[in-house]
């Protein structure tokens, strides 16, 4: 995703995924320009989106699951977007389910 936020690097996030050989889609990250997520510049939901769009590039390539391995500071973001019930090392969602969870818990947060 690019947006032009000022004279600064422009990337707003970047997301690094690939196909498993069964046709499944991992995430290997997802990370946010540091200006945006520290609050130098106003924007809210970037982690959020950048999921979203992940979890259509999923939909459209017919992947039927999405799975991803957390760290410690990554799980809680997950947990919530997922709608899962406790956080958890390695997360497999369906990935229209999981793209339902991910629209539900944006709209909550408008």
């Amino acid at each position: 995703m690019r947006g032009r936020f000022d004279d600064r690097d422009d990337t707003a996030c970047i997301a690094l995924l690939r196909r498993t050989w069964i046709g499944n889609l991992s995430i290997d990250y997802l990370a946010a320009n540091p200006d945006l997520v520290s609050g130098i510049i106003t924007c809210r939901g970037l982690g959020s989106a950048i999921l979203r769009a992940v979890l259509e590039v999923a939909h459209r390539m017919e992947c039927p699951l999405v799975w991803v391995e957390t760290a410690a500071d990554s799980s809680e973001f997950y947990r919530k977007n997922f709608g899962l019930a406790e956080g958890t090392d390695l997360v497999i969602v369906e990935t229209e389910e999981a793209i339902r969870e991910v629209e539900s818990a944006m709209q909550a947060r408008l």
